[in-house]
């Protein structure tokens, strides 16, 4: 009996075919996945309700699942109903993993709706690599009474017969809902009453305002704010803004953190709002022929200073100004310049006034008074007097303390 072989063949295509498959497999098995984000699983606001009267706070809480990394953040947005993002401050926030990967976070918000209708708080979850998760919403409806538009008459307060007349525009959340009072208030202290004017606006007079915080230069303008509250048959309110100009009825006075100060005499804002001129200063000068006693400081001419007066010097063959030699007069307090100011008279001990220079020549027995930048030399060429009938220049120097 013959054997017979029966040839096999094998298809060369399906053989790699499956060689293919074979290794695809195994590679795909053997390669890392791709990281999952974090997934967020429901939002809660608290309240999810209220009445729009100005900035709100709420209190929100994040249900999710960590997907390949731990979750870093949650990002809020809060949008109005034309969708348009409004600003959104978080004054807490916080993150709590639980187990198997599920987590809460929760924060504090800060919200300012502008107007009625419905608004949508968003959430979007950030692992530590920066990969976010989808975001998750939830709606929070905002009723009653809007202020649509506040405005002043331009007024400015500050003399005793001064007023300002604040307008308000306000419509109640339904024709049911009537605004039955209104008052302009800073903190707890009512500043006016609004009475009705029309079917939707009312006007309040405002005759004073507190400025305490605000300060302003010599004779200008301070805008503390005030708040408009309006409140409907149901005790519910809507809250505005508005500023209240305030200058000091005098010219030389300015407005300083809630006080008229006179900032050019003043020992409490000398100069400058809150600077204060106290106290007693020495002049670190030896040389004979000074006043440079202890002496009060004084709010003048150059803010907060000690005036002085430096005699026989600079010496007449020394071709120096008062500018000069003021300025070489060391002092640990500030700054020494010559300029007018009240000095005490050498001779008899009466206070003089430099009131027009800072300097004053005396040739033989009658003084002139000189300015500052000039020198002995060209005063003596300007008043035609020899050196031997020269007496003594002058120099009204003055301490400008903190300079």
């Amino acid at each position: 009996m013959n054997n017979k072989v029966i040839p096999f063949r094998v298809d060369s295509v399906a053989l790699l075919i499956a060689f293919l498959l074979l290794a695809g497999g195994s590679i795909l098995g053997c390669g890392e996945s791709s990281p999952t984000p974090p997934t967020l699983q429901s939002i809660t606001a608290d309240p999810s309700e209220f009445v729009r009267n100005g900035s709100q706070t709420i209190r929100v809480e994040v249900d999710y699942m960590e997907g390949s990394n731990s979750v870093e953040e949650v990002h809020f947005e809060f949008i109005d109903p034309d969708e348009a993002p409004l600003e959104i401050i978080v004054n807490s926030s916080s993150i709590r993993p639980g187990e198997e990967g599920a987590g809460v976070a929760s924060a504090e918000l800060r919200i300012s709706p502008q107007r009625n209708g419905a608004y949508t708080l968003r959430a979007t979850a950030e692992d530590e690599n920066g990969l976010q998760s989808a975001s998750i919403s939830t709606t929070i409806d905002v009723d009653g009474p809007e202020v649509l538009e506040v405005t002043t008459d331009g007024n400015t307060l500050g003399s005793p017969s001064s007023a300002i007349v604040v307008t308000a525009t306000v419509r109640g959340a339904s024709a049911g809902d009537a605004i039955v009072s209104g008052e302009v208030a800073q903190q707890s202290e009512q500043l006016a009453e609004f009475e009705k004017d029309s079917e939707l606006v009312w006007k309040a007079t405002v005759r004073s305002v507190d400025f305490t915080g605000y300060s302003g230069e010599e004779g200008g303008k301070v805008y503390p704010i005030a708040t408009i509250r309006f409140f409907d048959s149901q005790g519910r309110r809507a809250e505005a803004s508005v500023e209240l100009a305030y200058q000091c009825s005098y010219f030389a006075d300015a407005p300083c953190d809630g006080t008229c100060a006179n900032l050019e005499f003043g020992d409490d804002h000398c100069g400058t709002c809150g600077v204060q001129c106290t106290g007693t200063s020495n002049i670190n000068w030896t040389g004979e022929n000074s006043d440079l006693n202890d002496r009060n400081l004084r709010c003048g001419d150059y803010g907060c200073q000690n005036d002085f007066t430096i005699r026989e010097m600079p010496a007449a063959d020394q071709p120096q100004s008062c500018d000069e030699f003021c300025a070489t007069i060391d002092h640990d307090q500030g700054t020494v310049v010559c300029g007018p100011n009240d000095h005490l008279n050498y001779l008899s001990g009466a206070v003089n006034r430099c009131e027009n220079t800072g300097a004053q020549f005396y040739p033989i027995s009658e003084h002139k008074e000189v300015g500052c930048s000039e020198t002995i030399d060209e005063l003596l060429h300007r008043f035609d007097v020899d050196v031997e009938h020269y007496w003594w220049l002058a120099c009204c120097c003055s301490l400008q303390v903190g300079q």
